[in-house]
């Protein structure tokens, strides 16, 4: 599979009209209006399947998760996982402009800075 992901970027969600939200899958049903974008996965992260054939992630500590349980962001798209001492890690999500463009592999790193919620 690809290292790449198409979420969306949702304006004007209920209870979040200021700030952008992120989904896979498809828009937010409740957004003003919605954006198809692409992101890199960070370096150390695999795309698979499950048996159902949904999309599955598999983080740098050998976890996995359904990208639906684990994107968020307000100003960027970022991945939250919690490891098994029950500590959260966050990963910034780096958008894909052109199709065409040489994209470097970024590192698997948290994001320091917490989002609000």
């Amino acid at each position: 599979m690809s290292d790449k992901l198409e979420i969306y970027r949702n304006y004007g969600v209920l209870t979040r009209e200021k700030v952008p939200t992120y989904t896979y899958g498809g828009p937010e049903p409740t957004a003003v209006c919605s954006e198809k974008i692409t992101v890199s996965v960070p370096k150390g992260w695999k795309i698979g399947e499950n048996a159902i054939g949904e999309t599955l992630l598999t983080d740098p500590l050998g976890q996995n998760f359904l990208v639906k349980d684990v994107l968020c962001g307000n100003k960027y798209p970022q991945f939250v996982t919690c490891d098994k001492n029950g500590r959260n890690h966050w990963y910034r999500l780096k958008e894909v402009k052109e199709a065409g463009e040489n994209e470097k592999p970024h590192k698997a790193e948290p994001v320091h800075e917490r989002e609000e919620r």
